[in-house]
């Protein structure tokens, strides 16, 4: 597997859960599954659990990766996500509530009560420019966001950024914004130095993002239609740091 492909935004609870150890996470879809999953368990996702039952989770003191799949995303809340942020988690460092657009700048500020998160996959969920103030500023932690298709933000939003001191790995949609605000984003958001850019209509002018991302020394990478990801500068070296950002999906 390529760097490029290899260290994008994605969800890794299974990418990086699974590499090496073989160990997949516990699938949750009712209250007796967590009666039957140990209380070791350091990853999971909620495939279909009721709001009453969120509390149960408290067995997984030791969590450390969070996911809510697909077929639930739908139907999550803020009140789940408040749920959630009610826990003694203190290991929780993955999150991902990708596709759950009717979590909202609520539930994101909710989940700023869980200070260990260090990657958060918030791709299609309902925030506006107030929940990124919230990722900037709420999160002691958090280096890796995902916040493609959060069609409510804006490029206010977006320089908002400049006042974290801890993000440096950001995944984001060139819709609705143009080149220019696209450039305008990344060459004032001078923290962070690691881009990935869904373009799936191919609208980015790909030698003008070279040309920005070299005179920063940073890294930009843009996304396809099929997810496939194309490095457009490979300044940075590694990779996203200590894998903390979560990993696009397929």
């Amino acid at each position: 597997m390529s760097q490029a492909i290899s260290t994008i935004l994605a969800v890794a609870i299974l990418s990086l859960a699974t590499a090496g150890c073989g160990h997949y996470p516990a699938p949750i879809r009712s209250a007796r599954d967590i009666d039957r999953a140990s209380s070791s368990e350091n990853m999971v996702v909620l495939v279909s659990l009721p709001l009453e039952d969120w509390p149960k989770l408290q067995k997984f003191i030791g969590l450390e990766h969070f996911r809510v799949a697909e077929e639930m995303a739908s139907q999550i809340t803020d009140d789940h996500i408040k749920a959630l942020s009610r826990l003694q988690m203190p290991k929780l460092r993955q999150v991902s509530l990708a596709h759950c657009s009717k979590v909202t700048d609520d539930g994101l500020q909710a989940l700023s009560n869980i200070p260990s998160i260090q990657g958060l996959q918030l791709i299609g969920i309902g925030i506006t420019d107030r929940g990124l103030r919230t990722l900037a500023t709420g999160f002691p932690n958090l280096i890796g966001i995902n916040i493609e298709g959060c069609r409510l933000l804006t490029v206010n939003g977006f320089l908002s950024l400049t006042n974290s001191t801890t993000i440096t790995d950001v995944g984001l949609s060139i819709d609705p914004f143009t080149q220019e605000q696209i450039e305008s984003i990344i060459s004032t958001v001078t923290n962070v130095t690691w881009w990935t850019i869904s373009d799936p209509r191919h609208r980015l002018n790909h030698s003008s993002l070279r040309q920005l991302g070299e005179s920063r020394k940073i890294t930009i990478q843009v996304a396809d239609e099929n997810n496939f990801v194309a490095g457009i500068t490979r300044a940075q070296q590694g990779g996203p740091t200590n894998g903390s950002q979560p990993s696009r999906p397929e």
